[in-house]
């Protein structure tokens, strides 16, 4: 399976902890779309949106935030 590329937007005022220079947008790469539900569910509070492209498709995670 390939990588997931998973592409989160925080919230302005905690962008800082964790993008650089206070970048609201963050991209990973992830192996299961698990990883993705524990980033939202550990962070939900801080997190705006999530997409991800899994197999092609992209898939908005931002319900589980």
């Amino acid at each position: 399976m390939s990588p997931i590329h998973a592409r989160f937007e925080f919230a302005p005022d905690r962008a800082a902890e964790f993008g650089w220079d206070g970048q609201a947008i963050v991209e990973l790469e992830v192996d299961t779309v698990e990883e993705i539900v524990e980033y939202c569910e550990q962070f939900g509070d801080a997190i705006i949106d999530c997409t991800a492209s899994v197999n092609g498709k992209v898939i908005s995670a931002s319900e589980f935030a």
